[in-house]
Parts: C-alpha cells; structure tokens; sequence
C-alpha cells in the first residue's frame, strides 16, 4: 500500500470561549443534525426539531416511535426523509415528519436494527449496521431488506461506521481494523482495502467525502486522502488522537471536518482541497455526535444540546498565524491507570514534557525532543504507580506550566 505523509499546516486556534450554546433549543441530548436548504433538523429522542431562522424559533415532528431514544443518522431521497435509529431500525416520512412509517422488514436482529449511515446508488438504498453489515432496499418499490455481505467478515467489519457512494463505488469504513470496504456498481463483492497504520484503539474510517475528484477520509487518528478511488491513501501526519466520531462537510468552496471523543471536538478547516489543514476550533468538555453549517454559522450536536460557532470572519486564505503556547487538562482526570495530555507549540521548538510525584522527583519523560507549531496530544500510563496526586510538566524555550492530575486505583 502506498503512503504518503504529509504534513498539517498550522494556521490559527480559535477555541471553545467563541461557541454558544443554543437555550433556545430545550432539549439536552442532541444526536444527529443535517439541513435541507436552509432548514436545520436535529434530532432528539424520538422525534426530529427544525429551524429556519439559525436556531432562534424551533418547530417539531410527530414523534417517530415511542422506544426510540437515540437517532443515529438520516438520508433524504426525493420526497422521502429516511431515519435509522440504535437498536430500533429505520422509519421514513414522505410528509416532513407529520406521520412516520416503520421500515425494518429484514432487519431481524438487535445488531441489524442498529443503524449508523446510509447511502443511495441509483435505485437502491444501503443502510450499514452496528454489528449486522450492509443491507438494501429498493427505492421504488420499499419491501424487504436485504444482505449485502459478500467479502465482509462477520467478526471484522459487520460494525459498519461510515458509508458513502463515491460515483457508483461504495466506500464502508467497517470494522476497527485500518482497512475500508469497496463496492464497485454492478458487483455484488466488497474487497478489503487497507488505508491506515493500524494503531491498537482501533481504527476506523468515521466519514469521507469526495472534493474535487479526490477522497478526503476522517479517521479514528486523524485524516486521510486518496486520489485513485479509494484503493490507495495518504495519510496526513499531524493531527494526532483518538477519535470516536468524525464528518467532513464543504463549506464556501472549502473543507471543514470534525474529529471527536469524549472530553472535546475538534474542527479542522482545508482551503486547497484537503493538501492541508488548519485548526479551526476546539469545543471542550462535551462529547460531540455532529456537526452541520447553515448561513455561516457551525452547529454542532452534543450530548448538552446544540452549541453555535459562527465563521464568518474565517480567512479564505491561510494566513501566518502560529499556535498559542499552551497545555491543556489531562483527560479524563481522575485517571486509571491510562490518561491523555495535550499541549500545543508555537513554532519549531525544543519540548521537554514530564511527569513528577509530590516530592518533585521526575518519574516519566513523555517529551524529550524537537517540535514543529502544532497541537500534540500524548498518553500518560500510570499502572505502575500508586493512587495518589502527579504533576506534569511542560517547558518550551523559556516557557512552563505545570498541572496537577490525580491517579485512583
């Protein structure tokens, strides 16, 4: 497989002090946004909620079922408005939400009824699953689902996190083991296409997108690009973590993605066609589902609720603007035995990062060495120590901080 590293170019940092949480929306938990035009639904629960003023009035549907309490993804399809829901199957509206219609014939399992993406291909929708593979239906003529599973491994890739119909090819991102699943139209087999370095989280291809006849793929360590088609990627060396959640939506004739775990998201944003990204901003200390943008404005999808970000005065060009010095709470805090640190540097600089006990002895040396500008984010393990309370250490040039963290065992 071929590998490219490319390197993140650093622009500027906005963070969480510039988003807004939307009190106009009452409900809390919020699991899914996407737009139709400049309608913005989210979904809550059983039922979806839209706005056609950026959140100030909200309007809502029928409730789509009384034991749905989490919906996980949606398609619209001429006039029909499609949802998957976790461990309740799909329903459709051909009415914007005034009555919905069961529709999981086929779908037998918990694993099958737990629905995370969708894609249509000419006359067909595919629906992937959390732990059940691929199934399809037919668009004109709604009966049965059906499995499409040739080439799938039902211990591997049957978790189906993404799917998406790349121009008649259809990209699943299955399973946590660095590899993606291809489908070419008029094929009835999946090939097995590794596209990362595997890392032992897990790694899974979260979103992807085509832009500008190239693939641009978010990913649970970070972003990925391939330009024949899926079968090859270059990985982008620079934005670093573990993520749980991701998206790509174009924005103004540019890319803006969100990768995101428990603890923050972070928004990346790409004016060359996803060659290279800037940190755009950083949400901290809730856990992000999903994102849209209407009118400028970033929405996003959390577990408290819909937060606002407005990018209006976001640069169409890249400027020369480094990152802020900075080092950020472990995460999570109280930690056992693992935990994770994120620090950011300015420009090309030496970086020493330690941790020390209460008596000020140094027990670990996370960084020892060269950094170009960007945000970094490294893993603390303290099996080998004993509750109690740690302090870790970053020096940059002439610049310290030091925090406290706690072990409990």
């Amino acid at each position: 497989m071929k590998k490219i590293i490319i390197s993140i170019l650093t622009a500027f940092s906005i963070y969480s002090a510039q988003w807004e949480r939307l009190e106009s929306f009452k409900d809390q938990e919020t699991s899914l946004l996407f737009k139709l035009s400049d309608t913005l639904y989210a979904a809550n629960n059983n039922r979806l909620h839209f706005t056609t003023d950026e959140g100030i009035t909200w309007k809502s549907t029928t409730e789509i079922a009384q034991d749905i309490d989490f919906i996980s993804c949606a398609i619209i399809n001429k006039n029909k408005l499609f949802i998957g829901s976790l461990a309740k199957g799909i329903y459709y509206t051909s009415d914007h939400g005034t009555s919905w219609n069961s529709f999981s014939v086929g779908l037998n399992s918990s694993e099958t009824r737990s629905i995370n993406s969708f894609a249509v291909r000419d006359n067909k929708i595919y629906t992937g699953t959390y732990g059940g593979g691929v199934y399809y239906n037919n668009l004109d003529n709604l009966t049965n689902w059906t499995s499409f599973n040739n080439g799938l491994f039902w211990n591997v890739t049957y978790t189906i996190n993404s799917l998406y119909n790349d121009n008649g090819t259809l990209i699943a991102g299955g399973g946590a083991s660095a590899s993606i699943q291809l489908n070419e139209i008029n094929s009835n087999m999946w090939s097995d296409i590794n596209f990362a370095p595997f890392n032992a989280n897990g790694t899974s291809l979260l979103a992807v997108k085509n832009f500008n006849n190239k693939l641009i793929g978010v990913f649970s360590q970070g972003i990925a690009i391939s330009i024949d088609k899926g079968k090859t990627w270059e990985v982008l060396n620079g934005v670093n973590g573990n993520y749980e959640k991701g998206k790509i939506v174009e924005h103004d004739n540019r890319l803006i993605a969100m990768l995101s775990r428990a603890g923050f998201a972070r928004f990346y944003i790409s004016n060359n066609s996803g060659n290279s990204w800037s940190l755009l901003s950083q949400l901290n200390n809730i856990f992000t589902y999903d994102f849209e943008i209407v009118n400028r404005k970033l929405f996003t999808a959390s577990f408290d609720g819909i937060y606002k970000f407005n990018i209006a005065t976001v640069p169409v060009e890249d400027e020369v603007s480094p990152f802020k010095f900075s080092l950020e709470q472990n995460y999570p805090n109280p930690f056992n035995p693992n935990t994770s640190i994120v620090y950011s540097v300015p420009s090309n600089e030496y970086v020493s990062l330690n941790v020390y006990d209460v008596l000020g002895n140094k027990i670990a040396a996370l960084v020892d060495e060269q950094k170009q500008a960007g945000i970094y984010e490294v893993n603390f393990d303290g099996s080998k120590l004993s509750s109690g309370v740690y302090f870790y250490k970053l020096e940059v040039g002439k610049n310290k901080i030091t925090k406290k963290m706690n072990l409990i065992k």
